[in-house]
Parts: structure tokens; C-alpha cells; sequence
């Protein structure tokens, strides 16, 4: 039972840090696990399908992940659809 649980945390924990952003500030507080699913409104289980970076408003690098979900742990999304998730930063292919 113990191994089947790790899998499914580390990959929760790999989402969390897609699914938060945290200001980056001399005072900056890092979360445990716990305090991640305690804090988050979504907990998804799934995979990478594709990213894409681009560049936007001076020069700023954003990045769509296209992340397929396969299970819902917590919160209301619906299983077995991709979802776009954008963030600030990535690496352009030339």
C-alpha cells in the first residue's frame, strides 16, 4: 500500500508547483506537501502532452502546458480531458 501512495505524491507534487505561483520576495515561504494540498483548490493526477513556450509583451517568455487529466483527487474538474495551463517563464526552441 505504501508504494502505491508515493507515486501519486510525487506526482501531485510536481503539479503543485505548475499550479501555484509564489511571488518571488526576500521573505518567500516554502510548503510542505501538506500545506500544498491544504491550500490548493485542485489536485489533479495526469501527464505533460505538450509544451509550448512564446515570447509576449517585452520580451516576456510564457509557457502552455497541455497536461491531460486522468484523476481528480480534489476539487471539481472533469477526468479525462486536457487542460492548458500557463506560466511566466520557459525556453524558446530556435
Amino acid at each position: 500500500m505504501q508504494k502505491n501512495i508515493i507515486k501519486p505524491i510525487i506526482l501531485l507534487s510536481i503539479n503543485f508547483l505548475f499550479l501555484i505561483t509564489v511571488l518571488a520576495r526576500a521573505d518567500e515561504k516554502y510548503y510542505n506537501l501538506v500545506e500544498l494540498i491544504n491550500n490548493s483548490n485542485v489536485v489533479i493526477k495526469g501527464k505533460v502532452v505538450e509544451i509550448n513556450s512564446y515570447e509576449r509583451v517585452k520580451g516576456r517568455i510564457y509557457s502552455d502546458i497541455k497536461f491531460y487529466v486522468t484523476k481528480i483527487l480534489k476539487g471539481k474538474l472533469v477526468e479525462n480531458q486536457e487542460i492548458i495551463l500557463t506560466y511566466y517563464g520557459g525556453t524558446i526552441q530556435e
